[in-house]
């Protein structure tokens, strides 16, 4: 068990002192006063990417309870059906799903806004792990 946990502490060492020696040799060549130009960019960047985030996940959160009520319908082929869309979103890279969303989905519906179609997408894919989640809990409760 210790000798464990001093080989994990001493490759944590190599790899930090690697590190710093990187650090320090790319020191002197490194301007960070191209970054502080561009600072209200960045900023404005990370607004918008909290604000997507934030749509997307509230999204999400209406979209998981009708995937979960889909996924436990008396109906063979709704929840079959909704049982495919979740498997095929869970299992599908998210990158995949953007890309074919907007330029084959999106682009045969004639949606140009790629912010809407992304927010869209993002509600899809994890209001179906949600929508799993809360299938989950509810079968693990007792009738």
């Amino acid at each position: 068990m210790w000798l464990q946990a001093t080989a994990w502490l001493a490759m944590l060492a190599l790899v930090a002192g690697g590190l710093a020696i990187i650090f320090v040799q790319l020191a002197p060549r490194t301007r960070f006063d191209g970054i502080w130009e561009y600072r209200q960019l960045f900023f404005d960047g990370w607004l918008w990417t909290l604000g997507l985030s934030g749509a997307g996940l509230i999204l999400a959160c209406l979209m998981a309870p009708l995937w979960t009520i889909l996924r436990m319908s008396s109906l063979t082929a709704l929840r079959a059906g909704a049982g495919i869309a979740v498997e095929v979103l869970r299992g599908t890279p998210f990158l995949v799903l953007l890309l074919v969303g907007y330029y084959v989905v999106a682009d045969a519906l004639a949606v140009d806004n790629r912010l809407v179609v992304g927010v869209f997408l993002l509600a899809l894919y994890h209001g179906a792990y949600l929508g799993e989640m809360l299938r989950g809990g509810l079968e693990s409760i007792g009738r």
